[in-house]
């Protein structure tokens, strides 16, 4: 029941790409809405989703977006440049975490515009450390990435030509992976245009 087309999907970023997948991901989800029973709505979690949302407002005092921003920035520019190595990346992970722990829990947000900055940066603060994950974990350098780790200078070894996937499972990261092209092997037909004829909405 979840759809996304755009810059949140991997792909080209152009805008052929994102008019097709918006297209494509709006048809799906019409196609699943006429079948989906009706949703049952966990309160506690809304209710854990508004206090999280809405806690800067809560406060009087405490760290402005724009000094949360600036940590956030400070530790992936010092630690994760275009240099990299185990090490470094370990010790972004360890700040970043620092971060989460203090001073995202301290935001204070007086209007409407600065709550919206806050959970932006949030969101930064997760995808910083998302990446942290990604390339602590590919232990190769790729051009094609523009990764480069300096205890792993082979730039894309085969056994490396590879997607590394992340997930989180109970507050854990879960590491896997997937091939190059992976739409393109089974379950899937082979060629492009085999899976349209095959799962095309319309």
């Amino acid at each position: 029941g979840l759809y996304a087309a755009g810059d949140v999907v991997f792909g080209s970023g152009s805008h052929a790409k994102a008019a097709t997948g918006g297209r494509w991901a709006g048809a799906k989800a019409a196609e699943y809405a006429k079948k989906a029973s009706s949703p049952e709505i966990d309160e506690s979690q809304v209710e854990a989703e508004m206090k999280r949302v809405y806690a800067p407002t809560t406060r009087d005092k405490g760290v402005d977006w724009k000094d949360l921003n600036t940590g956030i920035s400070s530790v992936m520019r010092t630690y994760c440049g275009e240099y990299i190595n185990e090490e470094m990346l370990k010790i972004a992970l360890t700040w970043l975490k620092e971060l989460e722990m203090k001073e995202a829990q301290e935001l204070v947000a007086a209007n409407p515009h600065e709550l919206i900055r806050s959970l932006e940066t949030l969101d930064l603060l997760t995808v910083a450390q998302i990446w942290v994950h990604a390339a602590l974990n590919r232990r190769a350098s790729s051009r094609v990435l523009k990764l480069y780790r300096i205890d792993y200078p082979q730039d894309d070894p085969p056994e490396w030509r590879k997607f590394i996937t992340l997930k989180q499972e109970d507050g854990k990261v879960i590491v896997g992976e997937r091939p190059l092209r992976f739409w393109l092997k089974p379950p899937y037909a082979p060629t492009y245009r085999e899976n349209y004829e095959k799962y095309k909405p319309w």
